[in-house]
C-alpha cells in the first residue's frame, strides 16, 4: 500500500491536501498531481512500502519561497508537513528510513537574474538543511537526493544558470544524482504533460537507484556460474600466451536486488584451490 501526506497549491479550485494525515490515492474532483504517482508505484513494484510526503505550488523561487536561511514561507511549511507526516508514522508503529529527497524546482529562478546567480549557494544551504533538520530527529545516513534539472526553454533567460547550478550540487553530494528533463513533453511548451510527468516519476526512481548501494550479503549476492574444469585452450588462446585450461576457470556472482552492491569487504571465505 503506498501511502501519501500531500499538500499542493495553484489556483484556488485546485489546492487540495490529505487532511494532514496519510491516505492514499482515490478519486477527486480537482487537484494539481504529478510525478510522485509514478514514484510510488516504481518503488512499490520494486519491494519498498513507500510513504511519500509531497509539498508542492507553482511560481515559486528558491530564491524566496524555499530559502532554509531566510527563511522562506515555504521551507517553513515544509518543516511543519514533514515533522507532523514523520510523527504519525511513528506514533502509528512505524519506523521510518528516510531514504530519497526528490526535488523539482528552478523555472522561476530562471527568470531572475539574482535568483540564478545566487541559485547554487542557495541549494547547496537547502540540501544541507534538509539533512540537519530531518537529522535532528531521525536517521538520515540513506538520505539520496535526486533533482530534475530545470528545462531550459525561450524567455527562461537564466535557465542555464540554473541547470549548471544544480547539477554542480548534486554532483558534489556523495549521495545525489540528477537528470534531463529536456527531451520531456509539455501541453503548453511551459507544462509538462501526462506522459511527461510519468516519465519524470520514473527517473526519478532510476536515478535514485543509481546511488544506492548496498553491502554484499547473501540477501543480494548469489553465484551464477561456476566454470571449475574449462576445455584445454584453443591454438589462438596458447599463441596469446594462455597455455593452461585454469586461466579460463571463473566464479561468477549475480546481483539478485534492486539497488549496486558494493564488493569491497566481499570475500570467499571457504577454500578456493589454486
Amino acid at each position: 500500500q503506498i501511502r501519501y501526506y500531500f499538500r499542493t497549491d495553484g489556483p484556488a479550485y485546485h489546492a487540495h491536501h490529505s487532511g494532514g494525515e496519510f491516505s492514499t490515492l482515490g478519486p477527486l474532483n480537482s487537484g494539481y498531481y504529478g510525478s510522485e504517482i509514478a514514484i510510488g508505484r516504481g518503488l512499490f513494484d520494486l519491494g519498498y512500502k513507500p510513504a511519500i510526503i509531497k509539498l508542492s505550488k507553482g511560481g515559486t523561487s528558491l530564491g524566496g519561497d524555499w530559502n532554509s536561511r531566510t527563511p522562506g514561507d515555504l521551507w517553513t511549511l515544509w518543516q511543519a508537513d514533514a515533522s507532523a507526516a514523520l510523527a504519525e508514522l511513528v506514533a502509528n508503529g512505524n519506523t521510518p528510513v528516510l531514504r530519497a529527497f526528490f526535488w523539482l524546482q528552478g523555472e522561476n529562478d530562471s527568470i531572475d537574474s539574482s535568483h540564478a546567480a545566487d541559485y547554487q549557494s542557495n541549494f547547496y544551504n537547502f540540501v544541507t538543511d534538509v539533512s540537519d533538520y530531518l537529522g535532528t530527529s531521525y536517521d538520515v545516513s540513506e538520505l539520496r537526493f535526486v533533482t530534475a534539472l530545470t528545462r531550459d526553454r525561450p524567455g527562461w533567460d537564466y535557465a542555464p544558470t540554473v541547470r549548471s547550478a544544480q547539477q554542480s550540487v548534486m554532483d558534489s553530494h556523495p549521495l545525489g544524482a540528477s537528470f534531463d528533463t529536456q527531451d520531456l513533453t509539455t501541453f503548453d511548451n511551459l507544462h509538462y504533460d501526462v506522459p511527461g510527468v510519468s516519465i519524470i516519476g520514473d527517473r526519478f526512481v532510476a536515478s535514485y537507484l543509481s546511488t544506492h548501494v548496498e553491502p554484499a550479503s547473501t540477501n543480494n549476492i548469489v553465484i551464477s556460474e561456476l566454470m571449475y574444469h574449462p576445455s584445454d585452450p584453443t591454438v589462438d588462446e596458447q599463441n596469446a600466451g594462455f597455455s593452461n585450461d585454469r586461466a579460463f576457470e571463473f566464479i561468477e556472482l549475480m546481483n539478485i536486488g534492486n539497488s549496486k552492491v558494493d564488493l569491497e569487504a566481499a570475500r570467499f571465505t571457504g577454500r578456493i584451490n589454486q
